[in-house]
This record gives structure tokens, sequence and C-alpha cells, in this order.
């Protein structure tokens, strides 16, 4: 049984649900809605009236933001070092026939090196998102309605995703190296 905002929801399990062992779940809420990612398990929405629906159409991921009418799913489990984005308008499309337009939906990789992965993204600050890997910074800022990736800060990353806040002016996240500030 689940509790929250939209009330009681019975959750059944079943042995698929091995898989989400040791990882943390990301939430995000859109227009009443909440989305539950789990990077090993489809999308999961609850809507006010309790209705829940798994949405095949959201990549498998382990990161949620939204921002501007897009939803950002990063970390995805086929890509590891990629984020994908959803047409704008459309936070359930990501339909890969229309990646690369201004207004489609695409992706990204933050991979500089072999074996990057993406281990978190904010909540949008100033109108960007930023994106960490264990070894940089990237702003996803939107240019055109497209969203370009800038590498702001080389050999610092973020070593957990949960660690991640907005306070104030500011954002603060944790890496192997210590507690860091934007």
């Amino acid at each position: 049984m689940i509790y929250s905002q939209f009330g009681d929801v019975d959750f059944k399990s079943d042995s698929d649900y091995s898989s989400v062992k040791d990882t943390v779940p990301d939430y995000l809420t859109i227009r009443g809605d909440l989305f539950i990612s789990n990077g090993n398990r489809e999308v999961v929405s609850y809507s006010p009236g309790g209705e829940v629906t798994v949405e095949p159409s959201i990549p498998f991921g382990h990161f949620l933001s939204f921002l501007n009418t897009r939803l950002f799913v990063g970390r995805l489990s086929e890509d590891p070092s990629a984020i994908a984005w959803s047409s704008v308008g459309g936070h359930r499309d990501f339909d890969a026939s229309i990646y690369g337009g201004p207004e489609g939906a695409g992706r990204i990789s933050l991979s500089n090196r072999t074996g990057d992965t993406v281990t978190g993204m904010s909540s949008p600050f100033f109108g960007d998102i930023y994106a960490f890997t264990d070894r940089t910074v990237s702003r996803l800022r939107l240019s055109n309605g497209y969203p370009q990736r800038e590498l702001i800060i080389q050999g610092v990353g973020c070593s957990s995703h949960q660690s991640i806040r907005i306070v104030g002016n500011d954002m603060i996240w944790c890496s192997e190296k210590g507690i860091h500030s934007l």
C-alpha cells in the first residue's frame, strides 16, 4: 500500500520487483500527476484520483526533471551516459521518429570518456537543468527550443543524485572530493 497526497493506492508487486532492490527511485509531479522512475522498471504515474498508470512511452531511467513543458529522463537503462527529453508540450512523447528537431524529442550523451554515467540531475535552476557524471557538471539550456549541453565543470562531478539541492540562489551537491556549490 502506498500513501501519498493522492490517497491510498494498492500497488501489488510481483517477482519482477526484486530488480528494484538497492535502488532509490526518483519522483516528480507534473500537472498534479506523480511520476516515479527507477532505472530497472517502467515509469509509473499516479493521478490525483488514485489511478495508477505504467508509462511505456517514457524511457527507463533513474532521474526525472521537468523544464518548459519537457520531461527529462537521466541515466537511461539502455545508455547510462545519456539523457532523453520529450517533445515540447508532450511530457509522455519520446517517439524516436521525431528526434532531432527543436520541437521534438531527443537524447544526448554526457560521456567524455568510456564508462561515464549520469549520476544526477537537478530540478530547474534559473531556467536550466544541471546534469552530473562522477567527473563533470553540464548545463542543459534550451536554445531556440532545443536542449544544448554546455560542459561547465570538469574534474568534479556528483556522487549521488540525492545530494543535489537548490538552496536559495545556489545549488549544492556532494562528490568524492567534498561538498560543492555552483
